[in-house]
């Protein structure tokens, strides 16, 4: 059996390299160079090499499908997959963006570059025998260890290796090194409903968790277990895996760490190579789901209620998704990814969505306590959910969900007798629950979660015990190396028994990539090109509740305003906000455009002309007049009420401010332009105006929402100090001493973090602004800042310059005027 590689001649090179590469993990490979020699018909040895191929490889690249050899071939693969269950991989060189075939466009992609994903992709998608692979490679060892609570009391421990019973015994009750050191596991990070590091000594908190792990040795592995299971990791061959299951019906056995577990030796069995780690219930009937098609869908719910509502800590929520959305990025390139980030994090909102769209992963962000988690509504307030209230609305909306993560604390503790909150939504019915067993460190959640989908999304049997235990090991490999460059306790406190992985009976891949596949309905958009600056998800730090203020505007079925006017300083994040939220209205479906400064009614015409030029035919030829250069501004004004009567689109605003008279913004400064924009915001029937201004404005009111966005709070001031390479580092008396002198305001904290670094501030955007100011003021930015007081200072005046000075100018003048003695 062989695989046949369709391509260009052009591409031969990397074609090559890629035919080596599966040769030498096993696949055999029909290249042509390798096949087809001098005199040889060459028709016939590619009908031969066809015929006899259990699948496909088509390579497209710029050059593939203008050859008419790869167009034959590809038919004939298409035809096979369909008709003789070959299977066929698509594989890109290059621009993402290549044109396929439309039979082809259903089939998840791979880069040339992705060998591994390819091999898989080969052993593993339907159609065709999968080509025979050493039988030493790639076979699962499970070692399951039963621990049942007898009437009596006490435990009876049972430890197997494949069907042999290898140890057997019986524990009066929990041993009292085990009891202590859960106690100890507990508290080892700070208790309660947050995600922050303890001050705790590492080598104690080591040790203890080291003892434990002992301890859990001597328990679950008696017999000869630990030496017989010592013995398979010693001599298992590359590729191996042992699946180490631990399954109970009793809730507090099964809420014990066993990622802690240590054999005699010392080796961690959580952290090997070979190693994936499961805990399952007993009694539960296996999922009847089948793997859902790609992409891998990935829903992530935030609980962030606002800061004045909660007592919780505030977490760096901003910086957790976009590890999640870097990790899956080289996925997302090949379309074999996606990712919908919900605006509210509530349990209806969590089921709308799934009702819409099949996710394979739920990932739940929040504070979490022994069965609860702290999500939010759509104001901003707390709301402690328990299984029972998160799996309501999923059950309803009618879809499977086969893997839910839980990145918060204490989602794998008991409560009493009562079993976990992971416990109770595999009970409930998810198949596969990954949680947390005690109280995580906001910066391990963050980074155990980035290293988790980078594993899941990499391969083409995307299990979730296998990228756990790869993050898990990643991880601790990197706070060891920590460990010896002498890094702070908060980065090196032991934390790798920490996430767990609950199934219910066997576990199942979570994709099948070998199904054409199914998108999301609508494309996640993370960036959106012009004036308006789109920031990473990690650059815009808090913000949602101005964020959810604006949309709620903007999507309003009654139409009370014609849109939403964020009003605040210069600098607080009015225009990152605007961004954000277009972002969002894209994949609402909304059309967009932005005009940024001055308003001129050609330019805006044009932009508008631009957004619609997509939409539909009838939207076509409004697009074409709009950007009609002979059309005077009134005619403008009318083609733009008309689209904003018939079609779903946004016109954004921003700096509006430069259209209003100073200081104050009382009054616009051309008499038109009042009466063009209210007479746009009364035809807006389908579409809507989002304006940030730092003034309301005049006589405006009524037609438009006025969303105020105010400084920054403390906590998140914090959260951006870590963000800003100069500042990040400061004692915690100077970050105080910073926080009390510029207060919330993120441009000010910006422009200092520059003047520290020479005048090259973090985004593009404020070291633009910086210098523009600078330039203006005579500050040259070459010069070196000696201390942090003078770049404080520097940082205040430039700032103040920036968006206070011009006004109070202006103002002292008009006061002189009125006051000539």
């Amino acid at each position: 059996m062989s695989v046949f590689i369709s391509h260009s001649s052009k591409d031969k090179p990397a074609v090559e390299a890629l035919a080596q590469a599966l040769r030498a993990r096993g696949i055999n490979v029909w290249l042509d160079k390798w096949e087809i020699r001098a005199g040889d018909d060459i028709v016939a040895k590619i009908n031969d090499g066809l015929e006899e191929a259990g699948g496909g490889i088509v390579v497209f690249s710029k050059e593939s499908w203008d050859n008419p050899w790869v167009q034959a071939e590809a038919n004939y693969l298409q035809y096979a997959r369909i008709k003789e269950g070959k299977v066929l991989i698509p594989v890109i060189v290059g621009d993402d963006d290549l044109w396929r075939p439309p039979l082809l466009r259903r089939l998840a992609c791979c880069g040339i570059e992705d060998i591994d994903r390819i091999a898989d992709a080969i052993l593993h998608r339907r159609g065709g025998l999968p080509p025979v692979s050493p039988p030493e490679q790639g076979s699962r060892t499970t070692v399951r260890v039963t621990l049942s609570q007898r009437a009596e009391g006490d435990v009876q421990v049972t430890a197997c290796i494949g069907d042999a019973v290898v140890g057997e015994a019986t524990h009066p009750v929990l041993p009292r090194a085990i009891t202590e050191g859960c106690a100890a596991f507990m508290s080892g990070v700070r208790h309660g409903a947050r995600r922050d590091a303890a001050a705790v000594e590492r080598r104690t908190l080591d040790g203890t968790l080291e003892a434990l792990g002992r301890a859990l040795e001597h328990f679950c592995l008696p017999g000869t277990a630990a030496a017989e299971l010592a013995a398979l990791l010693d001599r298992a061959p590359i590729g191996t895996r042992i699946e180490l299951c631990f399954e109970t019906n009793d809730p507090v056995l099964l809420g014990l760490p066993f990622e802690a577990l240590r054999l005699t030796d010392g080796r961690l069995l959580a952290t090997q190579a070979a190693v994936v780690m499961l805990r399952r219930p007993l009694g539960l009937p296996p999922p009847e789901t089948v793997p859902l098609a790609g992409p891998l869908k990935i829903l992530v719910a935030v609980g962030a209620p606002d800061e004045q509502l909660t007592r919780s800590a505030v977490l760096d929520q901003e910086r957790e998704l976009q590890t999640i959305l870097n990790a899956v990025e080289p996925a997302q390139r090949h379309d074999n990814a996606q990712v919908r980030v919900l605006e509210v994090g509530h349990p209806e909102e969590i089921g709308k969505a799934i009702q819409d769209d099949a996710y394979h992963v739920l990932h739940l962000s929040c504070h979490g306590a022994p069965g609860v988690l702290e999500l939010e509504d759509e104001d901003g307030r707390p709301v402690d959910v328990s299984a029972e209230a998160l799996i309501g609305p999923i059950r309803r909306a009618g879809r499977p969900l086969p893997l839910v993560l839980l990145n918060a604390c204490h989602g794998g503790v008991h409560a009493g007798e009562t079993a976990s909150l992971a416990e109770a939504l595999l009970r409930a019915g998810i198949p596969c629950v990954l949680a947390m067993q005690t109280s995580v460190s906001d910066r391990y959640a963050s980074r155990l979660a980035g290293a988790f989908y980078e594993n899941l999304a990499r391969g083409e049997v995307l299990l979730a015990s296998q990228a756990l235990a790869a993050a898990r090991a990643k991880l601790e490999t990197e706070r060891q190396q920590a460990i010896g460059h002498g890094a702070p306790i908060e980065e090196t406190q032991p934390e790798y028994a920490t996430a767990t992985l609950y199934i219910r009976g066997e576990e199942q891949r979570i994709v099948d990539f070998a199904l054409d596949t199914q998108p999301l309905k609508s494309r996640p958009v993370w960036d959106i090109d012009g004036p308006v600056p789109q920031l990473r998800m990690d650059d815009l730090i808090g913000r949602r509740r101005e964020l959810r203020k604006t949309l709620r505007a903007l999507r309003d079925p009654s139409r009370t305003h014609a849109g939403a006017v964020l009003t605040g300083l210069g600098g607080v994040g009015k225009s990152t906000i605007a961004g954000r939220a277009m972002m969002r209205l894209v994949e609402d479906g909304f059309l967009v455009a932005a005009f940024a400064g001055r308003f001129n009614v050609a330019e805006v015409a044009r932009a508008v002309g631009h957004a619609l030029a997509d939409a539909d035919d009838t939207a076509e030829k409004q697009a074409k007049r709009l950007r009609d250069p002979e059309q005077d501004d009134r005619s403008r004004i009318e083609l733009l009420a008309t689209v904003f009567a018939r079609y779903r689109i946004v016109l954004v605003l921003d700096n509006f401010e430069q259209n209003l008279t100073r200081p104050g913004g009382g009054a616009f400064l051309d008499p038109d332009l009042p009466l063009w924009l209210g007479h746009l915001a009364h035809q807006a029937r389908a579409g809507r105006l989002l304006i940030t201004c730092r003034h309301p404005l005049p006589d405006m009111q009524h037609l438009f929402r006025h969303i105020q966005v105010g400084p920054l709070s403390r906590a998140e001031c914090r959260k951006l100090l870590l963000r800003l390479p100069a500042l990040a580092g400061c004692a915690p008396a100077e970050m105080e001493k910073l926080l009390r002198v510029i207060g919330g305001h993120p441009r000010m904290l910006e422009f200092l973090d520059g003047l520290l670094r020479g005048g090259e501030a973090r985004l593009t955007n404020v070291t633009e602004k910086l210098r523009a100011v600078a330039a203006e003021a005579g500050f040259d930015l070459s010069v070196a800042v000696d201390t942090m007081d003078e770049a404080l200072r520097s940082a205040i005046l430039l700032g103040c310059r920036d968006v206070l000075l011009e006004g109070l100018l202006e103002l002292a003048a008009g006061r002189c005027q009125s006051n000539p003695a």
